[in-house]
C-alpha cells in the first residue's frame, strides 16, 4: 500500500512539470510576441520552444517510464 501511494506521489509531482512545460512556452511565446520585429527572430524563438520542449520530454521519458508503466 505504502509503495503504491509513494508511486501516486511522485507521479503527481512529475505531472506537475507538464504544468511548467507550459509556463515556459506561455513566457517563451510572450517574448516571441515581444521582440518579434521580423521573421527571424519570430522563427528562433519558436524553434527554441520545440526543442525545450521535445527535448524535456525525452528526458521525462528517458529517467521517469517506470512511473508511467502502472
Amino acid at each position: 500500500m505504502n509503495k503504491k501511494k509513494d508511486r501516486l506521489d511522485e507521479y503527481i509531482k512529475y505531472e506537475m512539470s507538464g504544468k511548467g512545460k507550459l509556463l515556459l512556452i506561455v513566457i517563451l511565446f510572450f517574448l516571441w510576441l515581444t521582440f518579434s520585429h521580423n521573421l527571424f527572430v519570430m522563427l528562433i524563438f519558436f524553434g527554441a520552444t520545440i526543442i525545450i520542449s521535445i527535448l524535456l520530454t525525452i528526458y521525462e521519458l528517458i529517467f521517469y517510464h517506470d512511473i508511467y508503466k502502472e
